[in-house]
């Protein structure tokens, strides 16, 4: 019984060391991309290089990689936000979540063809995945899961 509980122990130690050192990994790899400073598991993308790497990295580590288009003054946006980073924090194993204001990167915002927000780019590898538009979280999650 006491060696189940060690292996047990062992087991569950390993998986919260793996867990952060790979966000510690992804924190470090993006020189310029860091953590949302509202929220943890949400990124903040500073530019189009950074997104690149980013999108890099994500698909060497067989991530997905979720790309949140939004602005201050939308509405909706911030009526999700929350709820995109309770998403972020569920599906941390398997997605890493950023975010971005479509006003202060047009390029990027030009790059996914916004044309509404808040809109949710799902990327695998190099690939879209799904583009949603509108706050409809469930589309997102089903995408990923």
């Amino acid at each position: 019984m006491h060696n189940v509980l060690l292996n047990i122990k062992s087991m569950l130690l390993n998986q919260i060391f793996s867990f952060f050192l790979r966000r510690t990994y992804l924190y470090l790899s993006f020189n310029s991309i860091e953590p949302n400073k509202n929220h943890m598991s949400v990124f903040e993308i500073t530019g189009v290089e950074n997104l690149n790497k980013l999108i890099d990295v994500c698909a060497q580590n067989d991530k997905y990689l979720v790309i949140k288009a939004s602005t201050e003054w939308c509405g909706p946006c911030k009526a999700v936000k929350s709820k995109y980073e309770k998403l972020a924090n569920e599906l941390v194993e398997k997605a890493v979540f950023t975010t971005f204001d479509v006003d202060e990167h047009e390029g990027i915002a030009e790059q996914f063809e916004i044309s509404a927000m808040p809109t949710f780019i799902v990327v695998k590898g190099h690939d879209i995945i799904t583009k949603v538009t509108g706050a409809d979280l469930a589309s997102v999650r089903a995408s990923i899961e």
